[in-house]
Formats: C-alpha cells, structure tokens, sequence
C-alpha cells in the first residue's frame, strides 16, 4: 500500500513551527478506471448495407463498416448478423430474398471481405450459443450451378465458424424467419413464419449429419385458435420474434399480425408437453432475455392494437407516445426446467409486462431490434428513423432505472443488435 502525504510547514512569527501532517489517499496502486468494463456492439443497417459499430465504454459510434460495394441493386441487408466470439469475425447476408442473395465473412479489424459463399440471403442469422455453428435464411435465391445445382428457396444454410465453410443445407421449405439455438446448443429452433408454427431441428450431429426433417413442430396458430385467443376467421398469424430460454423447457414465440385487433402478443410454449401455456397481449417484433433471466425484451414496431391497449391501460402502463419496448417479467419460469412436471406449476399470474420503455417519445420511429449487453447492464433500441427515408436511432438505455444514455445516429433501417457471440 502506498501513503502519499503532504508535510505543510508554516513558519509563524518568532520562529515558532507548525506541522500539519495530512494523508490524502490510500490505494493499492491499480488504477482501474481506465480498465474497459463493456465491448463492442455491431447493428446491422438494413436498408443501406452498411454495420455501425459501438463502442459502449465511448458511448459513440466508432466506425461503420460499408459492405455497399458488395451489393448490386438496392440495399437489403440480413435483419440478423452474427459477430463470432473473438470478435474477429463478422457473418452477414446481403441482397437478402433475392437472387443475388450471399452470405459474407467480413475481418473487423481490415473490414475486407474474406469469404463469400453465393448461397442465397434472408432476415434470420443465428450463431448457435457454443459459437461452432452459424444458421442463414436464404430465400428466393433459386437454383445455384456452383452448388451442384442445388435449389436454395427457402432453405437454412449451415456453416462451420471455425473453418468458415457450408455444410450444407435444412431444406425446411415455408418461410423460416427468426433461429435460436437451445442451451446445449444440440437443438435449433425457427418458425414457418406466416404459416404459424413452431419447428426444431436435432442439430447434435453437426458436423456430419445435416438435419432435414423436424424433430417437433408445434401449431401455435392452431392453439391460438383453440384457445378462443384468435376466432375462426383468422386465416394465419405471423411468428415474428422467438427465443429460447435459458430453462430448455420454454420457447417464447412472438404473434403479431397487422390484421389483428386481438390475439397476438408474447406466447410462451412448454415445449415438452408442445402446447402454450400463457399469453401477454401484444405485437412483439423481436426479443432477447435478460442475462439475470428476469425479463424478455419484447420490442414492437408498431402502435399497440386494441387488446394490447385495454391491457397497458389495465396494467397502468399509460400516457405513452410508441412505439415502445416492453419488459416482460419472465422471472417466474427460472425454476422451470425440462426435467420438472408440468408447467402448470408455474405462476402464469406472475408472467406480466413490469417496465416500459417508450422509444417514439426519445425521437424514433418504428422498433426494429434490441438486446441487453452481455454485462446486462445496457439496453440497445435499434429503431428507424422519426420520419420517412431519415438515418436510424439507436437508444443506449440503463437498465437499472430505463434511462436514456444516448441517442445515436446509425444507417437506414437498423435491425441486429449484436456483441461478439452474443446477441440477436
């Protein structure tokens, strides 16, 4: 331990001293406020095929990385990227739902391109939790002569992240949208989207074996209907966000369809009794889960629909501009666990929207994306931009009490909001 003092000497009248011996501080000298505590968070703009990259000790965007030199034709970025857990690697599709769809392999510290594999692009990316495996959407790319003239509609490519190489190809055929992985990482699981279920994949024999039929596939849409959330009229619902919880025994799926004045929201699935267990009213867009597990992030992109409203009102969530981000207190599925009995043992009751946070009244448009930072201590809002055709916000929140950090100009239309290895 080091003692710095400082010996004040004052010389009175008459010769007389006195001393005044003062100890100013005591450290172990490591100074750790220069340590960095938070990483680096990459966006994904959509709409202009560029990746701002934050840095969040700074709080500012420190570069972006413009891939507009790969694409021909208009910008359509994947929604989801993917940055591997070094941070060295960034995975992100461009021409997405096209035939000049590609996934690319782009250095972050050159920001070259250094793989491209022309096998088609679409909105979900998912790099699995154990970093080995990376799942593209591709669709509308059609047949590819160099790949033995395999046809690449709707289909999940897989690729070995170590070795950046495609393995091959889940041919599951209807519109996969969002991916997740379970926590093991031997299952993945994605939708068919607009035809309202939810799919799984035995994914445990990577890399050898390519999986192509389902190991479940769960009706959502047809419970939502039998549950009398949806009536018959209801021709189909869109499954737009999902995510994996941390128990392995639930899997959230979002609802949300513009045609609906009631019956989407956040829908939770026991997936071992493969039905739905409770619902909160909504339009979710994307999720992500808290690192504590206390709370899904539900953001949506547009203004709630009628039962959404009765139920923020019912809830005292009032006076609000939207599009918000909701906070769902998720906390009582901690204890669930695939090995528990029935879920039912859960308190439903507890699973409720606790906390919001209102990003059209901090200047945003629609929100798009959004995710805790590994630490859990930042909440990122990707979001578009207030008004048509204007560059995208991203809102850095404190997560503690919902407050705003910043506000950050980005590219046209962010969606994925990533760290290295972490994100959705």
């Amino acid at each position: 331990m080091q003692i710095k003092e400082i010996l004040k000497i004052l010389i009175l009248g008459g010769g007389a001293l006195m001393v005044s011996l003062t100890a100013l501080s005591c450290d172990s000298g490591d100074d750790e406020s220069n340590t960095p505590k938070y990483g680096t968070v990459y966006i994904s703009n959509t709409g202009s095929a560029t990746v701002s990259v934050i840095d969040l000790n700074a709080r500012k965007v420190t570069k972006t990385i413009d891939l507009s030199s790969e694409v021909e034709g208009a910008p359509a970025q994947s929604h989801f990227i993917s940055v591997t857990k070094d941070g060295r690697y960034l995975w992100v599709g461009e021409r997405q739902g096209s035939a000049d769809g590609k996934v690319l392999v782009v250095d972050t510290a050159s920001d070259e391109v250094v793989k491209t594999f022309n096998v088609g692009a679409a909105i979900g990316q998912h790099l699995s939790r154990n970093g080995k495996w990376l799942f593209s959407v591709s669709n509308n790319k059609g047949i590819v002569e160099e790949y033995n003239n395999e046809n690449f509609n709707g289909v999940i490519n897989v690729f070995d992240v170590e070795n950046q190489t495609w393995l091959g190809k889940i041919n599951h055929g209807s519109a996969p949208h969002v991916l997740d992985t379970s926590p093991d990482s031997n299952t993945l699981w994605t939708t068919t989207a607009g035809g309202g279920q939810l799919v799984s994949y035995d994914i445990s024999g990577l890399p050898d074996a390519i999986p192509n039929t389902p190991t479940k596939t769960i009706n959502v849409f047809q419970q939502l209907k039998d549950r009398e959330d949806i009536g018959n009229s209801v021709t189909g619902v869109t499954l737009h966000a999902l995510a994996v919880h941390p128990n392995g025994r639930h899997v959230i799926v979002g609802s949300f369809d513009s045609g609906l004045t009631t019956g989407g929201g956040d829908v939770v699935v026991d997936i071992q009794e493969e039905e739905i267990v409770a619902r909160v009213a909504g339009r979710p867009h994307n999720y992500d889960i808290s690192p504590d597990k206390r709370y899904l992030l539900s953001g949506e992109s547009s203004q709630p629909d009628c039962e959404e409203e009765a139920y923020l009102n019912e809830h005292q969530h009032t006076g609000l501009t939207g599009p918000i981000v909701r906070l769902v207190d998720i906390d009582a599925l901690t204890s669930a666990t695939a090995i528990n009995d029935r879920s039912e043992e859960v308190d439903w009751s507890a699973v409720r929207v606790s906390k919001t946070i209102d990003a059209g009244a901090l200047g945003t448009g629609g929100v798009n994306h959004q995710a805790y930072d590994p630490t859990g201590d930042y909440i990122i809002v990707a979001a578009s931009g207030a008004t048509s055709g204007a560059n995208g916000r991203v809102l850095i929140i404190k997560s503690a009490d919902l407050s705003l950090v910043v506000n950050l100009e980005v590219g046209k239309v962010p969606h994925g909001v990533v760290s290295p290895g972490y994100g959705r």
